[in-house]
């Protein structure tokens, strides 16, 4: 199994197997590695010698499954955009975050407004300006 190290790794497998079997106290090896005890004690105490990961066993997701196809839906049928959409579902449960609704949206491939909606909405925008400034 090849080991990925990090730059500031201060041990390797070797290194972590010489401190496995060896007789010298914890301080000692301390010393002669230039760790800290709390590494020592920790690969003293190893049943193997590589490291583990540092991956979460469980993810928890903000969002429930009926929260994301809620949003999913809104999107799709509506093209709001991501602040309005975040407002939205902000009613329903207000622990929902703007970055949570984008991770949600960009997941489903639909992070961006389709260019024919923009368009649209473009002009509608730009006619009521006009339409405003005539007034």
């Amino acid at each position: 199994m090849e080991q990925v190290y990090s730059r500031n790794a201060k041990t390797n497998v070797e290194i972590r197997y010489a401190i496995k079997r060896s007789k010298l106290t914890q301080k000692e090896l301390a010393e002669k590695y230039g760790i800290s005890i709390t590494t020592v004690a920790k690969w003293k105490h190893r049943r193997d010698k590589y490291d583990r990961t540092s991956i979460p066993n469980t993810i928890h997701y903000a969002l429930t499954d009926k929260e994301k196809k809620t949003i999913i839906s809104i999107r799709k049928r509506t093209c709001l955009s991501l602040d309005e959409i975040t407002n939205e579902m902000q009613k329903r449960n207000p622990s929902i975050s703007r970055s949570t609704v984008y991770r949600t949206l960009r997941s489903a491939g639909l992070n961006r407004v389709p260019k024919e909606v923009t368009t649209i909405a473009n002009k509608a925008e730009s006619e009521r300006t006009v339409r405003n400034e005539t007034l």
